[in-house]
C-alpha cells in the first residue's frame, strides 16, 4: 500500500515538473522570441515589419520636405540680416582715413536728371535671377523693375545670356556672410587680396560689360569689413561699377566706403517678401511706396518666388502715386 502511495506520488511530482518545465520554455522561447515560432500564418509579422518601414521612410521624407520648406521659405538676404544682427560690430569698427588705392574720378555714363515733375520714385530689384523660369516670369512683371542676375557659375551657367533680354540689369554678386551654409562660387571672401577681388570682378565684367551696378548676394561679414569694402571699391573704381547695398548687415560699411572714394552709394529701404504671403508682400509695398513719398525716392528687393510674382500681378493700384524706374534712373 505504502508502495503504491509513493509510486502515485512520485508521478504526480514528474507530471507537474513536467508541466512546469514546459510553461518555462513556451516563455522563454515562445513569447520573447516569437521569431523561432512556426506559426500557421507566418506573414502577419512580416507584414507589420513592412508597414513600419514604410511609416519610417515617409517621415524621412517629410522631414526632408520640411527642411527643404523652410530653406526656401525665407529670402537669403533676410536670412542674412536675421543672423548679422546676433553678432556685434566687433573688428569692423575702425573708420578708414584713406582709400588704399588712388581714387580715380570719372564723369559718371549715367547722370540721374532732375525730376521736374516732383514725382516720387519707386526703384524694385528682383534679386536671385539665375534660370530661364525666372526670367520668363519676370518679363510679365507690368511695370518697370531691375533684374540682379547670378555671375556665371557651374550653377548658373545661362546667366549673360539672360543678361541680354534685359534693358536694364544688376549682377547679383555674392559675399561672405557670418553664416551661410550654401555659398555660391567665387564668393568675395573677406580675407580675399586686392589681385584676387580684382579677378573675380574682372571676370564678372568680361560677362555683364553693361551691367548699371552690382549688389551683395548675402554678404554681411563682407560689407561689415571697412577694409575688405576698400579693396572692393578700389577694383569698382577701376571698372567703373557702382555698388547698390542690400544692407544684410546693420553695421554694413558700404556707404561710408563710398565717400573715401567720391560715391554715391544706394542702400535698400525695404525688403518685400520676407515671407512668402501675397498679402504680406502687397503691404510691404505700400511701405515702399510711403517711403517713396516721404524721401522722393525708394529702393526696395524682392525675390523671384512664385508669391511675388503673383503679388506683382495685383500691385498696379498701389502704384499710382509713384513712378516706377530702373534703378538706374537712380543712379
Amino acid at each position: 500500500m505504502k508502495k503504491t502511495f509513493l509510486y502515485v506520488a512520485l508521478s504526480l511530482f514528474a507530471a507537474v515538473a513536467v508541466i512546469l518545465l514546459s510553461v518555462a520554455i513556451y516563455e522563454k522561447f515562445y513569447i520573447k522570441h516569437p521569431s523561432t515560432h512556426i506559426s500557421p500564418k507566418p506573414l502577419a509579422p512580416v507584414n507589420e515589419k513592412i508597414d513600419e518601414v514604410k511609416k519610417l521612410e515617409t517621415t524621412l521624407l517629410e522631414i526632408k520636405k520640411k527642411e527643404k520648406t523652410d530653406i526656401l521659405s525665407i529670402a537669403t538676404e533676410i536670412d542674412d540680416y536675421i543672423y548679422s544682427q546676433k553678432h556685434k560690430d566687433d573688428n569692423h569698427s575702425v573708420l578708414l582715413v584713406k582709400p588704399s588705392c588712388k581714387v580715380i574720378v570719372k564723369i559718371p555714363k549715367r547722370i540721374k536728371k532732375a525730376f521736374s515733375d516732383n514725382v516720387p520714385r519707386l526703384a524694385i530689384i528682383m534679386d536671385d535671377i539665375g534660370n530661364a523660369k525666372q526670367v520668363r516670369a519676370f518679363q510679365k512683371i507690368p511695370f518697370a523693375i531691375t533684374p540682379s542676375i547670378f555671375p556665371a557659375t557651374q550653377k548658373h551657367r545661362d546667366t549673360p545670356l539672360f543678361a541680354k533680354k534685359f534693358k536694364c540689369y544688376m549682377v547679383h554678386m555674392p559675399m561672405e556672410a557670418f553664416n551661410f551654409s550654401r555659398p555660391e562660387e567665387n564668393t568675395l571672401e573677406v580675407s580675399d587680396s586686392l589681385d584676387l577681388i580684382e579677378e573675380k570682378i574682372a571676370a564678372m565684367y568680361q560677362d555683364f560689360p553693361n551691367a548699371v551696378a552690382i549688389n551683395n548676394h548675402t554678404g554681411s561679414r563682407f560689407t561689415s569689413d571697412a577694409k575688405a569694402m576698400d579693396r572692393l571699391f578700389c577694383v569698382l573704381d577701376k571698372y567703373d561699377i557702382n555698388f547698390i547695398d542690400s544692407k544684410t548687415a546693420p553695421h554694413t560699411r558700404g556707404k561710408e566706403t563710398g565717400k573715401l572714394h567720391n560715391r554715391v552709394v544706394l542702400e535698400r529701404n525695404i525688403f518685400l517678401d520676407n515671407e512668402p504671403d501675397v498679402a504680406y508682400i502687397l503691404n510691404q509695398l505700400k511701405k515702399a511706396v510711403r517711403y517713396a513719398k516721404k524721401h522722393g525716392e525708394a529702393i526696395a528687393i524682392c525675390h523671384p518666388r512664385p508669391e511675388t510674382f503673383e503679388a506683382f500681378k495685383e500691385a498696379s493700384y498701389l502704384l499710382k502715386d509713384v513712378k516706377m524706374v530702373f534703378i538706374d534712373e537712380l543712379l
